[in-house]
C-alpha cells in the first residue's frame, strides 16, 4: 500500500458493536471511519453475541459514506474466534453457491482499491483459497491478475489430468473408486474434471458448444448466471446465523458480503 492509495482517515469513531443506539446514529457523526469495537466496550457474556451484529452493524453504520474497522479482541483466543466470524459469512456463501449449482464469483476486499495491483493480487490469492474461481472488477489494469490467479496451476492441471484418466479408467472397468496420491473420494473426479476444463486452451477460454460455461448462458436467460460475493450489499445474505443464499429471479448476478 502506497501513500497515495491510503484511505482518508482524519477522524474515527468507536461505537460498540451491541449498543444498537450507538450504531443507529453513527451514519450521522459525520466520522471518516467507523470502529465497531468487540473488545473493551463488549462484556464477556457479550461477544459471541456481538460477533454475529457484525454485518448489519456495518451496513448501518456505512450508510453516511464511512469507513468501517473491526477492532477484535487482543486475547488470541478471542482474536482467532473474531476472524472466523468476520470470514464466515463469505465462506458460507461459496459454500452454498456450489451447493446450488451457481458459480462463486468475488473476493474478499474492496471493488474500489485498484491502484495497488500486487495487494490485489494477494487478495484473489487468499479469495481462491476461500473457493472463489473468477470475480468482476471496474479497472482493466485488474483483469490479467484475475486470469492469471484463478487459472489453475501448472501442478494443479497435472494431478487434475491424472485423477481424469484414472476415473475413466475405473469406469470403463466397471471399478467403483480410485485412489490418487493417496486420495479416495467420490466428488474428486468431477472436481478435477473442472479444473481441467478450466485449465485447456490457455489463457483464452472454450466458445460455443465447446465452452464449459454454456450451461450457465443459457440459465442466464431464464434470469440466473452466478453469484458474485463482493464487500457492501448483504441483501441477500441472512446473518450467520441460518444463512440462506437467495439470487433474485432476474438478476444476472446476486451480490453477497458484509
Amino acid at each position: 500500500m502506497t501513500a497515495s492509495t491510503l484511505p482518508v482517515w482524519r477522524s474515527l469513531l468507536f461505537v460498540p458493536v451491541t449498543a444498537k443506539r450507538f450504531v443507529d446514529g453513527a451514519a450521522r457523526r459525520g466520522a471518516d471511519a467507523i470502529i465497531l469495537d468487540l473488545e473493551d466496550s463488549v462484556a464477556a457474556s457479550e461477544k459471541e453475541r456481538a460477533r454475529t451484529l457484525v454485518p448489519e452493524a456495518a451496513e448501518i453504520v456505512s450508510r453516511g459514506g464511512a469507513d468501517v474497522v473491526v477492532r477484535i479482541n487482543r486475547p488470541l483466543r478471542l482474536a482467532v474466534r473474531d476472524i472466523e466470524a468476520l470470514s464466515m459469512p463469505k465462506q458460507m456463501a461459496v459454500i452454498a453457491a456450489r451447493a446450488a449449482g451457481i458459480m462463486p464469483l468475488g473476493f474478499i476486499g474492496s471493488i474500489a482499491e485498484f491502484h495497488d495491483l500486487e495487494g490485489f493480487r494477494a487478495t484473489i490469492r487468499r479469495s481462491r483459497r476461500f473457493g472463489f474461481i473468477g470475480a468482476s472488477v471496474i479497472h482493466p489494469s485488474q483483469v490479467p491478475i484475475l486470469n492469471e490467479e484463478f487459472r489453475p496451476s501448472a501442478e494443479e492441471v497435472d494431478h487434475a489430468r491424472r485423477v481424469v484418466a484414472a476415473y475413466d479408467t475405473a469406469l470403463a472397468e466397471g471399478v467403483g473408486g480410485v485412489t490418487v496420491d493417496g486420495k479416495n473420494d467420490r466428488r474428486a473426479g468431477r472436481r478435477a474434471r473442472a479444473a481441467a476444463s478450466r485449465a485447456r486452451g490457455g489463457d483464452r477460454r472454450p466458445r460455443g458448444e465447446d465452452d464449459p460455461c454454456r450451461p450457465l448462458i443459457r440459465s442466464a436467460i431464464s434470469g440466473i448466471l452466478a453469484c458474485s460475493v463482493a464487500p457492501g450489499s448483504a441483501r441477500h445474505l441472512r446473518r450467520h446465523n441460518g444463512q440462506r443464499l437467495s439470487p433474485g429471479r432476474g438478476n444476472s448476478c446476486c451480490h453477497v458480503g458484509l
